[in-house]
C-alpha cells in the first residue's frame, strides 16, 4: 500500500514530465513513441497514477532531457 507521500512524489514527477513534454510541443503519442512505451503509460505517469518501473521512468525522462538520479536527503 502506498502512503500519501509516495503519491505526492508520483504526482510531482508526473507534472514535471508533462510540463516538459508540452514545452517541447509533443503529444502523448509522440512522447510514447520516442520513449518506446504505450501512450496509456505516459498518461498514467503524468497523472501520478502509476508506480512506474525505474527503467520505464528512465526512458521517458531521457527523451525529455532529464536524468533519473538518487540523491541523498
Amino acid at each position: 500500500m502506498m502512503d500519501k507521500g509516495s503519491t505526492g512524489h508520483r504526482k510531482r514527477i508526473g507534472r514535471h514530465l508533462r510540463e516538459r513534454r508540452e514545452q517541447q510541443g509533443w503529444s502523448i503519442e509522440q512522447m510514447a513513441t520516442m520513449a518506446d512505451v504505450r501512450p496509456s503509460t505516459v498518461r498514467k505517469i503524468e497523472q501520478g497514477e502509476f508506480n512506474v518501473p525505474i527503467d520505464v521512468l528512465e526512458r521517458v525522462a531521457d527523451v525529455l532531457g532529464y536524468k533519473v538520479d538518487l540523491m541523498k536527503k
